[in-house]
């Protein structure tokens, strides 16, 4: 049994190994993917050496290079998500001080579980930035734009849970391994486990991206933009607010600019003048909503008023949803119910008889 498992797991590793190197040649020439690939990269390399020492056990005793390997693998996740939301870039010991640790853990790897320990501490470390700093772009995509759901990273949240609750099992597994050498079989049962597990993600990852899904590009920018005054200044801008928020509420339903799809802050300053700080600022406090959630309710009160004044299908209730300015019919029915609670289909239901 223990050498069917062995066997099982060196013939994950390969193909594991393949699939990663030919994943990174794979997006490499696509800049925003490029920390991926290197993650793959990364990934391929370390595939390749857990074999070899697999098979040249006698010597491992002397020096083990995989795990070191376990201290990069949070810090390629993190640049990743970076590039993913288009954070400002890191440079020269920026950069590279997140890869330090790798090379100061060489000497410790005489005991190689405490370097797999700490690198696993690393990794949920790391994790934990990373959605930290997906919950940012999400938050800066809401203020400043219409179309945010379309720009949801979902799958990435998905992505960064499973890898936290692979990072918990493999810590256990860790811990009990004193435990697991008078269970061999186990032992590489749970590993090969381990291994498929993430060989599943990182197929999953790759599937993801060769979608190329539409990424908000902006965030640099509109964090800039974002900055508020002093706290001098804020008593009497609170109190301009409602005046500034009257006339761009007169502008942007008056000339039903809600309707076009991918409405942004960046399109109100150009028709009103006004700075784009001062117009998400002023419809936060104007309206106790985000830009996002502003115009979606914009949006949601058109179609209520069309809906109360005429027959509708399906057909013709998806026509007046996109001519309202929503871009799918799933956000449009997410948005609705949030807005009115209720579907769609169960408003037009409960609309008294023409």
């Amino acid at each position: 049994m223990l050498q069917l498992f062995s066997l099982y797991a060196n013939d994950v590793e390969l193909v594991f190994s393949f699939m990663a190197g030919f994943a990174a040649l794979l997006i490499w020439h696509l800049p925003r993917y490029r920390p991926l690939a290197v993650f793959f990269l990364f990934q391929s390399v370390l595939m390749l050496l857990n074999i070899t020492e697999a098979y040249h056990r006698q010597f491992t005793g002397i020096f083990l290079l995989t795990p070191v390997f376990t201290l990069g693998k949070g810090p390629l996740l993190y640049l990743f998500m970076r590039a993913m939301v288009n954070a400002t870039p890191l440079r020269g010991w920026q950069l590279y001080r997140h890869l330090l640790p790798m090379l100061m853990a060489l000497p410790l790897t005489i005991d190689p579980q405490f370097v797999v320990i700490l690198g696993s501490m690393s990794q949920l470390a790391y994790l934990a930035v990373s959605l930290r700093l997906l919950q940012h772009y999400h938050t800066m995509a809401r203020t400043f734009r219409a179309d945010a759901d379309e720009l949801e990273l979902r799958w990435v949240v998905t992505v960064f849970c499973l890898l936290a609750t692979q990072v918990l099992i493999s810590l256990m597994r860790l811990n009990m391994q004193p435990r697991l050498q008078h269970f061999p079989a186990i032992a590489m049962l749970w590993f090969s486990f381990d291994i498929t597990f993430l060989f599943a993600l990182c197929c999953f990852m790759l599937f993801k991206v060769l979608k190329q899904p539409r990424l908000y590009d902006d965030m640099v920018a509109y964090e800039q933009e974002q900055q508020r005054p002093t706290e001098d200044s804020k008593t009497r801008e609170n109190a301009e607010a409602p005046h500034i928020f009257a006339g761009l509420e007169t502008v942007i339903a008056g000339k039903q600019l809600y309707r076009q799809p991918r409405l942004t802050v960046e399109d109100i300053a150009r028709e009103t003048g006004l700075q784009m700080k001062d117009i998400s600022w002023a419809i936060n406090l104007g309206s106790g909503q985000n830009f996002n959630e502003y115009i979606n309710r914009l949006r949601v009160a058109e179609v209520k008023q069309q809906l109360a004044s005429a027959q509708v299908s399906a057909t013709t209730l998806l026509e007046l949803a996109f001519a309202a300015g929503f871009n799918s019919k799933s956000t449009f029915n997410a948005v609705f119910k949030r807005e009115v609670g209720m579907t769609p289909t169960q408003f037009i239901k409960n609309l008294p008889p023409q």
